[in-house]
């Protein structure tokens, strides 16, 4: 069964995924070890334009970071001076248990 997940970086022919573990497919996702052989399909999505010369601002949460982590990386590469900010937003958990007053 497919599953979404965003690349966290790419070198060479490794790429990298963060993700979640939250139900029975990711549990099994989570037991792979190195050298394991999966199936892909992709790239699925709308990419991020990281050749352009301009200031960046990258903000995400949660699972949404991983693929500005991607994206950052792409920036780097650039040889143009480019600014990249990156904001990773993380909500603790004693925060998330809070009610709204």
């Amino acid at each position: 069964m497919p599953r979404p997940f965003g690349v966290a970086e790419v070198d060479g022919d490794e790429v990298s995924l963060i993700f979640a573990v939250v139900g029975k497919g990711t549990a099994e996702f989570s037991e792979l070890r190195a050298g394991d052989t999966i199936r892909v399909m992709g790239p699925l999505g709308n990419s991020f334009n990281t050749k352009e010369n301009a200031n960046y601002v990258l903000v995400a949460g949660g699972l949404g970071v991983p693929p500005l982590v991607r994206a950052a990386q792409a920036i780097a590469d650039l040889l143009t001076a480019i600014v990249a900010v990156i904001l990773f937003v993380v909500m603790l958990p004693e925060l998330r248990s809070r009610k709204a007053r």
